[in-house]
């Protein structure tokens, strides 16, 4: 099974394909003027070159400076993967940090620490979400356990 992992923003949104257990490609698209656009275009691009079975994208944050920005980049996500005919599940972030480290607060160098032991090298934190929330479908779907 092929699976994309989405860090959804406007201006840095991190990827991560993976081939059920092995990681094909990560990183992260950086926007200029006109974002939206570019983030349509790109991301699709990115959904037709690896062809993901499902896509795994990060929840909407409450009562946050990133929220309005993370539901615009959701909405154009939503968009480009039910264009491409793209299954798509949602992890909010409590939870697949909970999958993975074991509590649902751990803090983004936590997270980077943790892919780093796990032989990933990440070159961003929106690059290492998206890895983790990839890694945290997998486990739960019946994967190696992390």
């Amino acid at each position: 099974m092929r699976i994309l992992g989405i860090d959804a923003g406007i201006i840095n949104c991190g990827f991560a394909v993976f081939e059920d257990e092995r990681l094909l490609s990560s990183g992260c698209i950086r926007t200029n003027p006109p974002v939206y656009a570019q983030l349509l275009v790109e991301l699709s691009a990115l959904c037709r070159e690896h062809a993901p079975d499902v896509a795994v994208v990060e929840g909407a944050f409450q009562r946050s400076i990133y929220a309005n920005p993370h539901v615009e980049a959701v909405g154009i996500i939503k968009a480009v993967l039910e264009r491409e005919g793209i299954k798509r599940a949602t992890y909010a972030p409590s939870s697949w940090r909970k999958i993975l480290l074991g509590k649902g607060r751990a803090k983004k160098r936590e997270v980077m620490l943790f892919l780093s032991k796990q032989g990933y090298r990440v070159r961003s934190s929106h690059e290492a979400d998206a890895l983790a929330l990839a890694l945290a479908y997998i486990s739960e779907k019946g994967g190696k356990k992390q």
